[in-house]
């Protein structure tokens, strides 16, 4: 379901919520800065934390108040104004599982500057077919004249339950494409909430399921 070139893509791999950086890889993203949220924060933290949480407020989301409690690692991206990212950026996120029940609590950043264009590509996969929850929350920050396209696949086990939120803020003349695809998971639930807080901030949202069985 990949594109045969997704090996040249810039990928960040995280296991039961935690960076995995033996298996991470691709090509560096350029000028785009991609890493783990908890690296971001001991580096340079006002990257990370200045639209952190405000569009996926705790105060009015209890799955983002639950989230962000147990926040302690994530993804991070972030495109300079100007500059385009011709790859798609890969944020890969497992559920080993092992038979255990397992809850993880996925985290995304995104913040496009002005005039900067990007792919970002989530995944979510499980690697057995145990109980496992998934809380994961994406926000998104597009800023003035940037287009953002953003794909989320999922692909987790028939007995997980995944539960999942898009917050993003599209800017004047920016342009946000999502589009989303639940091809497993027992339980799913997806919200997408996009503000469209400028003249001229464009949105398209598409989505896709697949529903067989029991699937809800």
């Amino acid at each position: 379901l990949l594109a045969p070139e997704h090996d040249l893509w810039t990928t960040l791999v995280f296991v039961n919520g935690r960076y995995a950086p033996a298996l991470s890889g691709g090509p560096p993203a350029g000028k785009a800065r991609v890493a783990s949220l908890a690296d971001a924060a001991q580096g340079d933290g006002a990257i990370a934390e200045q639209p952190l949480a405000r569009y996926a407020s705790p105060e009015n989301d209890g799955f983002a108040a639950l989230n962000t409690a147990f926040l302690r690692d994530g993804a991070l991206v972030h495109v300079p104004a100007g500059q385009t990212q011709a790859l798609p950026i890969h944020l890969l996120f497992v559920v080993t599982g092992e038979g255990e029940p397992t809850v993880t609590y996925p985290r995304t950043l995104i913040v496009a500057e002005p005039e900067s264009s990007l792919i970002v590509l989530e995944s979510y996969v499980s690697l057995s077919g145990g109980p496992a929850f998934t809380n994961a929350v994406t926000e998104v920050v597009a800023m003035e004249g940037s287009r953002l396209r953003l794909y989320v696949l999922q692909r987790e086990g028939p007995a997980a339950f995944h539960l999942a939120s898009t917050h993003a803020s599209v800017m004047g003349n920016a342009t946000l494409a999502s589009a989303t695809f639940d091809i497993g998971g027992g339980f799913v639930r997806r919200d997408l909430n996009v503000r469209l807080d400028e003249p001229g901030a464009k949105a398209t949202l598409h989505g896709l399921f697949h529903g067989c069985g029991n699937r809800h």
